[in-house]
């Protein structure tokens, strides 16, 4: 992921979006992610919705704030 100098920010998503069971579901996979960087709202900061996991597939957050 490189995200550069005026590009607009990801819609909220899933990565996990591919696999085709309904959410919630047990984990399926996992990920890593190494900052080379540090992560900023003004840097494109990855946005995390601690407490989403167990959410189903109809369920969307109201607002965000990064974590």
């Amino acid at each position: 992921m490189d995200i550069n100098h005026g590009e607009h920010a990801q819609p909220l998503h899933t990565d996990d979006a591919f696999y085709r069971s309904p959410r919630p579901r047990p984990p399926l996979g996992a990920a890593t992610m190494w900052a080379v960087d540090p992560f900023t709202r003004d840097n494109g900061a990855t946005v995390l919705l601690p407490g989403s996991h167990p959410w189903g597939d109809d369920r969307r957050p109201a607002a965000t704030t990064p974590v």
